[in-house]
Parts: C-alpha cells; sequence; structure tokens
C-alpha cells in the first residue's frame, strides 16, 4: 500500500508535457535571440540588421508562452516539480539573455550616465548630457566635476538619445541607476544585476499575493515565463522593473488592510515613474478600512510625491525638458490615440494644439474610468486586484506611447488576473521591431498608419468578447440566484 501511494505521489508530481516542453522551447528562443543580437553592433547601419528575424522570433516566442500558459488560471496541480521547472525555466532564459547586444534599444546608455552623475552627488537634472562640455570660465567645481565624467564614460555619453534633453526618471529611479554604478561604473551587466533583484522581488510579492488570493502558484508562469518581458528587462535592460515590486507590495499592504503602508510604497512607485499615481484612487476606496485611514494615506502619498519630486520642480518646462518634450508631442506605437489625434488635426493646422486636445481627450476618458473604479469600496483583494488592472490596461490602451515595455506594467496584475486578450499582447507587440525595418527602407507611414493596427485590433476585439461575456455570465448568475 505504501508503494502504490508513494507511486502515486511521484506521479501527480511529475512535470505536464506542455509544461516541460514549452519551457525547453523558450529557453531555446532566447539563446536564438542572444545570436541574432550579435548582428545588432551599435556601429551597424540599422537597414543591415536582423529587425525581421528579431521580430519573429519574438513572436513565435510569445505564441510558445501562450500555450504554455493557457488556462493557468483554472490549473489546480501543485506539485513542487512544476513550481521549481517554472523557477529554473525563468532563471534559464534570463540568463540566456544577460550577455546579449542590446536589441533596438539605447535608453541604458543614459541609465548609466544619470547613475554616474547621481553616484558623484551631482544633480542629474541640472544638465543635459549634451551641455556637459559648456563649462564656466574659469571652470567651477561643478564643472570639473562633468568633465572627469565625461572623460571616464566618454563613449556613455556620446551614444545617449535625445542628448539635448534633460533626464525625466525621478529620484527613485536615479537611486537605483547609482546603485548600479556603485557595482561597477558605466556596466552595462551591473544595471542588469540591479534589474535582476528588482525582478526577483517582484517575483517573492507575486507568491504572497497569489497566497493571499487562493490562486495556484503555477501562476507565477505568466511573469516569469513572458519572453517579451525577458527581452525588454535582460536585453534592452530597460528601468521599468524598478517600480513593479513597490507596485506590488502597495497591493499587498492594502489586501492586509494597511492602507497608510499601501500609500508610501505607492508614491515610492511613483517616484520611479509617475503612473502609479492613476492606482491610488482605486487603492484607498478599501471597504475594510475607515475613512481616517484612507485620508491619512492620501495625505502621506500625496506628501512623498512632494519630496521626492521637488528637485524636478524647475525641470518642468522649456526647451530642453524631457518632461515637456514627453508628455506634449512623443508618440509612438500608438493606435487609439490616433483617432481623436486624426480628428483635431482636421480642425487645427497646429500640430501642438492637436496633440492637447488629443491628450487631454484621453486623459479625460481615463479620469473617467478611474473615477468609476473607485466608485465603490473594494471588499477582497481579487477586487482590488481586478480593478487596477482595469485602470492600468485604459492607460497604456490609450497612451500616445505604447513601447513594448510598457506593457510590463500590466504583466504583475495580469498573474493575478489572467485576461487572454491582453496575454495576446506578449505575441503581437513584437511587431513594433518591424517598424525599425520600414523606417530603414522609407516606408515607416505604412507602419505607422496601418500595421500597428495589427497589434491591438485583436487584442481589442477578444477583450471586448470577453467584457460581454462577463457581462452574460454576471446576469446569468443574478437570475439563478432568484
Amino acid at each position: 500500500m505504501q508503494r502504490l501511494s508513494c507511486a502515486i505521489t511521484d506521479n501527480l508530481d511529475r512535470i505536464p508535457a506542455r509544461w516541460l516542453y514549452t519551457g525547453i522551447a523558450l529557453v531555446v528562443l532566447c539563446l536564438m535571440l542572444t545570436g541574432v543580437s550579435r548582428g545588432f553592433d551599435y556601429n551597424r547601419q540599422i537597414i543591415d540588421r536582423p529587425l525581421i528575424a528579431l521580430a519573429g522570433l519574438l513572436v513565435c516566442a510569445g505564441v510558445v508562452y501562450l500555450i504554455a500558459v493557457w488556462r493557468v488560471g483554472a490549473w489546480n496541480y501543485a506539485g513542487r516539480r512544476l513550481f521549481w521547472w517554472i523557477i529554473v525555466v525563468g532563471l534559464a532564459m534570463r540568463l540566456a539573455m544577460f550577455f546579449s547586444l542590446p536589441m533596438m534599444e539605447d535608453d541604458w546608455y543614459r541609465y548609466l550616465w544619470d547613475g554616474a552623475v547621481t553616484a558623484a552627488g551631482l544633480d542629474p537634472y541640472e544638465r543635459a548630457p549634451g551641455a556637459v562640455t559648456v563649462a564656466s570660465f574659469p571652470p567651477s567645481a561643478t564643472d570639473s566635476a562633468y568633465a572627469a565624467l565625461a572623460g571616464s564614460g566618454g563613449e556613455v555619453l556620446a551614444r545617449i538619445n535625445h542628448p539635448h534633453l534633460k533626464t525625466i526618471y525621478p529620484p527613485v529611479a536615479q537611486a537605483a541607476f547609482a546603485a548600479a554604478h556603485f557595482l561597477a561604473p558605466w556596466s552595462l551587466n551591473a544595471w542588469r544585476v540591479v534589474i535582476f533583484l528588482f525582478d526577483l522581488a517582484a517575483l517573492l510579492l507575486l507568491c504572497r499575493l497569489l497566497g493571499k488570493l487562493g490562486l495556484p502558484l503555477a501562476m507565477l508562469a505568466l511573469w516569469w515565463w513572458n519572453p517579451l518581458l525577458v527581452k525588454e528587462f535582460y536585453n534592452s535592460a530597460h528601468m521599468d522593473i524598478v517600480l513593479i515590486p513597490l507596485v506590488l507590495g502597495a497591493l499587498l499592504a492594502a489586501a492586509d488592510s494597511r492602507l497608510v503602508t499601501g500609500a508610501l510604497l505607492l508614491g515610492l512607485a511613483a517616484g520611479a515613474k509617475l503612473w502609479p499615481v492613476v492606482l491610488l484612487p482605486v487603492i484607498i476606496r478599501s471597504g475594510r478600512t475607515g475613512r481616517w485611514r484612507a485620508a491619512a494615506g492620501v495625505v502621506l502619498f500625496i506628501a512623498v510625491c512632494s519630496i521626492i519630486y521637488l528637485p524636478l520642480a524647475g525641470q518642468i518646462t522649456g526647451g530642453t525638458s524631457g518632461f515637456s518634450a514627453y508628455f506634449s508631442r512623443w508618440e509612438m506605437n500608438d493606435a487609439i490615440f490616433m483617432l481623436p489625434l486624426w480628428l483635431f488635426q482636421n480642425f487645427t493646422d497646429s500640430a501642438g494644439w492637436a496633440q492637447l486636445a488629443a491628450r487631454l481627450t484621453v486623459g479625460s476618458v481615463l479620469l473617467g474610468l478611474i473615477a468609476w473604479q473607485a466608485r465603490k469600496p473594494w471588499e477582497n483583494p481579487g477586487q482590488l486586484v481586478r480593478r487596477c488592472l482595469v485602470v492600468v490596461t485604459a492607460m497604456f490602451l490609450l497612451s500616445p506611447t505604447q513601447f513594448p515595455w510598457y506593457y510590463s506594467w500590466l504583466l504583475p496584475l495580469l498573474a493575478l488576473a489572467p485576461l487572454g486578450s491582453l496575454l495576446l499582447l506578449t505575441a503581437l507587440l513584437p511587431l513594433y521591431y518591424v517598424r525599425f525595418y520600414l523606417d530603414a527602407r522609407g516606408l515607416v507611414t505604412l507602419f505607422d498608419h496601418w500595421i500597428v493596427w495589427l497589434e491591438y485590433l485583436p487584442v481589442l476585439a477578444m477583450l471586448g468578447y470577453e467584457w460581454l461575456k462577463s457581462g452574460n455570465d454576471v446576469a446569468e448568475d443574478r437570475h439563478a440566484a432568484r
């Protein structure tokens, strides 16, 4: 009888074939992407880079990922081998991409420069990178400090994009950049180590939240196995990972009825990148804590953000302001935003006014949706997560900038409340890299006006279907309860 019991246990703890083969395939595809990255040397002309191979491999990896996580929310399997298989595969994917050459992204040069400036005790918001060689006469101590940095990190300085603009990254992000500089000056891999630490923190917090929600740990794969996330963090080295553990920590604290702690963590997240501010109205609308505690959370959030953003107060406007440039005219890979922009362009000859009107329009829609989601208190952690997902999804889909790495804002929430329509973006957003292929051949308009819809129309159609289906399911449940 004991042998039979052990045999049954071993069989239950076996890694299912779907997870085994898709995990191996994802690691192999990451290794192939690393091989392709050798064709993205900085000095190589864009027209000669293997952009179609990059997009194709990422789309294939996205399809494999979708096969792996299909109906994972309904998966009740809790074997230890599967859990550790998920962890090992995710680690292998990250290791495979860790030493790759960045493909079509160069934001990390500014991260390294900002980190060096901050680590040297200088104000990263004082000068645009392109102005560091402009010194007073006689040179001040600050001029000499900048000159020393320019001498030791000259290659990094020379490769920063939009060098005429001052940095847009808030102080919490600057602290992360400085940490990488302290690890190893001017090192991309040192920055990748910092990325991994934040990524690991996000994984641990997702474990806690899945337990809080009573969901299977297999759902970690939604985050840990996502190939687009691995590419954008470990190849392109984007900084958005810095705020993810802080947002998850805020959700966990709120779920534990610690709204003040949640507001503090959300304020720190907004200190890495501004967008988490949209979650505050939802998080504080807890039906499990009193109004005074919610009010204290709001006051603390405002205080934290005010302190963090104080160094940037004089940098919001001006010709060299990164904030002004980003919020007034930055636009890339967007779909829905094009519609109001096109409408307003028909009423004015001013590109600036059309951009402003379109941004105010989508901003108003987003504010209305936030108010709708916060109209009633949430009663359980699952409700909180779903409302936050609705807000972040709307923000992403309405944004004039829908870079693939911005998708990482949705992924931790999708690991807690999966939606097939939004997971589909993993396989479709890589089409963004086709834009560079067409741009190098003078065909960028073809992408911006037409191909971009291939990324979003299937998602929007499926999202509409899921919304209608959920409404019908709720109606049926109400009818059955009568």
